[in-house]
This record gives C-alpha cells, structure tokens and sequence, in this order.
C-alpha cells in the first residue's frame, strides 16, 4: 500500500472535458490483504478523501485467486466513494516487470526498441526490465483477451452492485509509446530524438503498411512504378512519424473497442499519463544513483569507478 500522501496526475486528452480529480491518491490495493482494505479506506474517508485511483496489474489479475479487485470494490461501494481503474500497462506502477505477465517479459523477440536499436530500459523500482513492443503480436492478443476479460467482470460486477455505476470509472491511457526513445539522445535534450519503436515486429508492420498506404491509385501516377518515390529514404522519417501515431491510435481504440461489449454502462475515459521518472532521459542518472547507494554520494561513486577502472 502506497502513503497516503502519494499522486497520481491525470490529464484529459479532450480540451472540452474538465478532470475533475486533477490530483488523486494511487490506491495500491493488491499490496494489502482484503480483509485490511476497509480500514484504509475509513481512514482515508476521515481524511476527507472520497476519490481514489488504483492501477489494475494485468499479473495480478490473472493470479487473483481470492478476488482482491472485486473486493476492493465491494469496500468501495460500500462506502460511497468513487474509484478510477487504470487498466492499461503502465511503467512505475509499483508491481514487477510493471504487472506484465512474467512468460511474455521472457520472449526477447517481443521487446520494444528505440532508434538506436536497443531494447528501452525501465528501472524504476521494485524490478528493472526492458519495455514491451506494443506491435508485438503475442503481446497484444493476449492483452486484449485481459481487457475482454476485465469488461466480463466489470460488467457482472456493476449489474451485482447497486451504485456500482456511480462509484466506478475506467481509464485507458497512451501506455508504453511515449517512452519509446533512446536514452542516450533523451539524455541531451529533453524530448529529443525520434520517437517509435524500432523491434522485429514494427519494421513488418511498418514496410506492410507502408505498401499498402502508397498502393493507392493518386500515387501511382503516372505508372505503378512511381508510388516507390514515396518509400524512399528521404521520406522514411515522415512515414515512420505516421505509423508510430497511427499504430498508437489503432491501439487506442482497439482498447476502448474491448471495454465496450459489456459494460456499456460503465464510464470509460481516455486519458494520458506521464510519469516523468520513467522518461529516458533518466535512465542514466538513475543507474548513477543506484550505483551511488540511492543519492549523490559522489565519493562511493567515485570509489566505484576508481575499482572498474583497475
């Protein structure tokens, strides 16, 4: 369970809708036994607090033998408080390997990586792993079949609850695509770099794409030969920029698709969440701070290289 004092910051995608919780205390539920969450919850009621946010881990939903989620729920109902569920994948969400099921994060050929070819790191605590691809096919089957699920039992939960429809929203967010840059160009320049995943399975997806977006008639004029002007390498970096937000627009609403054919009753809001210690350019400072014992202890960092460098 996180400290009461903890944020969690949701910002709307769509200018017309005011949040109305801008700020939110993160609700880590699957960190307390069930029979202990209503006493945190009375706590925080005293406090004053009748809103809370809780990322659902996709492991620890399909490991879920005692129903901690629907639970949780019930606490929550009960107490008329409201809850947002964050149901997309999301790094720093204080669950290993960022609640990814552990066969998934062993398939190598399933990781995400940058422009510069390497796998993108996330080292934010309690385990350090490599980013999935979003692209990747196992991947997303199996994490559109999690949400499918979640809409099951969302949806028999709500019909079993009487103010289940007033205390419950679920939120998808952007996920993994805005961390998908290279650390060491991050590093220079907040933000810089070109953004989009590089692995196996996004390079198919792109070239298939790609061919099938230029194969039109308006490019092949005025011979089917001339729509390869449009795949040549000085356009590579437009086209690529297209698929990137294509691909993550795709994964939006193929997401929003699977919350839907259930639990239509269910608020459902599409946000965007950005947690700036899992930015790439914080990867190497981070490792600096590891190395240095978890703050600026210059001296044993300055021991440590002295050591590698005999």
């Amino acid at each position: 369970m996180t400290r009461l004092v903890c944020r969690a910051i949701l910002c709307s995608m769509t200018e017309a809708e005011i949040n109305q919780h801008p700020f939110q205390i993160l609700f880590n539920y699957w960190e307390l036994r069930p029979s202990l969450v209503g006493a945190r919850l009375d706590e925080l009621l005293r406090q004053g607090v009748t809103h809370l946010s809780s990322f659902v881990p996709w492991q620890a939903v399909e490991s879920d033998i005692s129903h901690s989620l629907i639970k949780f729920l019930n606490a929550v109902s009960d107490r008329r408080m409201t809850v947002s569920l964050i149901l997309t994948p999301e790094v720093g969400i204080h669950f290993p390997n960022a609640g990814i099921p552990k066969d998934l994060m062993n398939r190598t050929d399933g990781m995400a990586l940058h422009s510069g070819m390497s796998p993108v790191p996330s080292l934010l605590p309690p385990t350090a792993f490599h980013i999935p691809s979003l692209h990747s096919e196992s991947f997303t089957k199996r994490f559109y079949s999690f949400l499918a699920r979640m809409d099951s039992v969302l949806s028999d939960w709500v019909k079993s609850t009487p103010n289940g429809v007033a205390a419950l929203e679920v939120v998808l967010t952007g996920s993994f695509w805005k961390y998908y840059r290279s650390p060491t160009v991050a590093a220079q320049t907040p933000f810089a770099g070109i953004a989009g995943d590089h692995s196996n399975a996004a390079n198919l997806l792109f070239r298939q794409r790609e061919d099938q977006f230029f194969s039109q008639r308006e490019f092949s004029d005025p011979n089917p030969g001339a729509a390869n002007r449009w795949k040549s390498r000085s356009l590579s970096d437009v086209n690529r920029f297209w698929f990137s937000q294509q691909s993550e627009d795709l994964f939006r609403n193929r997401c929003f698709q699977q919350l839907r054919r259930k639990s239509a009753g269910i608020r459902l809001r599409e946000l965007e969440l950005y947690t700036p210690e899992a930015d790439p350019s914080m990867v190497y400072s981070q490792v600096l701070a590891s190395q240095a014992g978890g703050c600026g202890d210059f001296s044993r960092l300055s021991s440590l290289v002295d050591e590698a460098a005999v």
